[in-house]
């Protein structure tokens, strides 16, 4: 009985079934159930079995690993299928690199519940790792995301709606956009106001478009604030609300956003948000412009030079107008460039040299609009021949609309420029072929008589061509 008491003592101490400590120097035979040494050991669990498939020295103990992970996975153990679908697609340890099998494991993790096997199949078949085919990329993540996997909503709807792995699907991507913003992902509600903002073709759009916006700018985005005030500014695809307009620029102010502040003061300055509420863009637009913002100079300087919602004072004005030119905006460098040249009566007189100077810096894409005309009136300044030529060449490249505008200051600051410039045009409809002189000739008066039949305003053109109303009649036949 020793030897009996001694086995069960040493199975508890061993913490073991499997295991028989017989008593020294106990020579008693084995009882007829006692474990056999040929008998297998008890199964080993993960942790153990992924060590063995990433041991290269251990290769001998992988055929029966594997058996224990195929049993596993066969009484519905998904850590197990996951194991192995993992190791089979990664080139380590004993286990030689399958993705036939790699694909088989992780489907079978996926089905026993491991939602996330599905996300590395997509990114598998994504990379085309081991000949797997792109294609099959976008129907692994539809099964991750209809498996409830949130976090692939979002690039499954983006892969839809761009057809990255095949053609576009809009409605699909619709779909997983709606399922991805009810999980609280706001980027979602970005993603259809792009969608309805192109168009969907349904008369829905407007209706969806206004409704994400609104979606979005609860979560704070600050861009679909500022939208839905253009929105409700304009009146379109919602109803003109003047007092929607302002509460979503003010939100978008005390979010932070800066332009909001200056749309803002646009809105006000316009009458857009209710009569006479000048007075309260002034000092949005100079906090703006206190603040560093450059793009303030222009409309405040406006502001001072009116006298909206301001008294009325160009020298402020002009101080303002100038630090934003310093300061690089195109707004305020154009509209210094402006006053320099034509000026403004008594209190702010021309200044050709620093309109000439300023001329210099400006890119010669921002030489355009009023810009563009009032180069023309600065280069008409010159009494050269040269000077005409380069007043000519800067006047035919103006729009019709502008030509009209500025043929006429041309007739107030420099009759020859003026004249030079009726030569051109009267050598580009065929009516004059004499010398550009910019000198009012006999041959220059007849034809502009010749145009003047031509275009049927004879009667306009009797007071000669040095006369305003000849040159308006010009202008407006030429252009139409």
């Amino acid at each position: 009985m020793r030897w009996k008491l001694a086995l069960i003592i040493g199975c508890v101490l061993a913490g073991s079934s499997t295991i028989a400590i017989l008593a020294q120097g106990s020579t008693a035979p084995a009882a007829e159930n006692s474990p056999s040494a040929e008998q297998a050991p008890e199964a080993r669990n993960l942790r153990e079995l992924t060590r063995i498939l990433r041991s290269p020295d251990q290769a001998d103990e992988l055929e029966g690993a594997l058996t224990e992970l195929d049993a596993m996975i066969a009484s519905g153990n998904a850590d197990a299928a996951l194991l192995l679908g993992n190791e089979y697609s990664r080139d380590r340890g004993a286990l030689p690199l399958d993705y036939g099998k790699a694909v088989v494991y992780l489907e079978q993790a996926a089905a026993l519940g491991i939602p996330e096997a599905y996300l590395t199949l997509s990114e598998l078949h994504r990379r085309e790792t081991g000949g797997l085919s792109r294609a099959k990329t976008l129907f692994y993540l539809q099964a991750a995301a209809d498996a409830g996997l949130d976090q692939t909503l979002l690039p499954l709807a983006d892969a839809l709606y761009r057809g990255t792995y095949g053609e576009p699907d809009t409605a699909l991507a619709i779909k997983y956009y709606d399922a991805a913003l009810a999980t609280g992902n706001d980027t979602a509600a970005t993603r259809l106001v792009s969608i309805y903002r192109a168009g969907t073709g349904s008369p829905d759009d407007a209706a969806m478009l206004v409704k994400y916006l609104g979606i979005s700018a609860e979560a704070g985005n600050i861009s679909a604030r500022r939208t839905l005030a253009n929105l409700y500014l304009r009146g379109e695809a919602v109803p003109q609300d003047a007092a929607l307009a302002e509460q979503h620029l003010r939100a978008a102010l005390a979010a932070g956003d800066e332009s909001a502040g200056m749309a803002l003061a646009t809105a006000l300055l316009r009458g857009q948000l209710g009569a006479a509420r000048e007075a309260e863009a002034i000092p949005l637009l100079q906090s703006a412009f206190d603040a560093g913002n450059a793009a303030a100079a222009a409309p405040l300087a406006d502001a001072y030079a009116r006298g909206r919602g301001v008294t009325a004072d160009l020298s402020v004005a002009l101080v303002i107008l100038r630090k934003g030119a310093d300061s690089g905006d195109a707004a305020a460098r154009a509209a210094l460039f402006n006053l320099y040249v034509r000026g403004s009566g008594r209190a702010v007189p021309p200044d050709l040299a620093a309109a000439s100077a300023l001329y210099d810096t400006i890119p010669e894409d921002e030489r355009t609009g009023p810009v563009a005309a009032n180069g023309v009136i600065l280069a008409a300044n010159g009494r050269s021949l040269e000077d005409l030529a380069h007043t000519w060449a800067l006047f035919d490249a103006l729009d019709p609309a502008l030509q009209a505008r500025t043929g006429q200051q041309l007739l107030r600051v420099n009759p020859n420029a003026y004249v030079y410039m009726l030569q051109g045009l009267l050598t580009a409809r065929g009516h004059y072929s004499g010398s550009m002189s910019g000198q009012l000739t006999s041959s220059t008066i007849s034809a502009v008589n010749q145009l003047c039949t031509e275009l049927d305003i004879t009667q306009q053109c009797r007071f000669g061509p040095l006369a305003r109303s000849t040159w308006d009649a010009i202008a407006s036949g030429l252009a139409g």
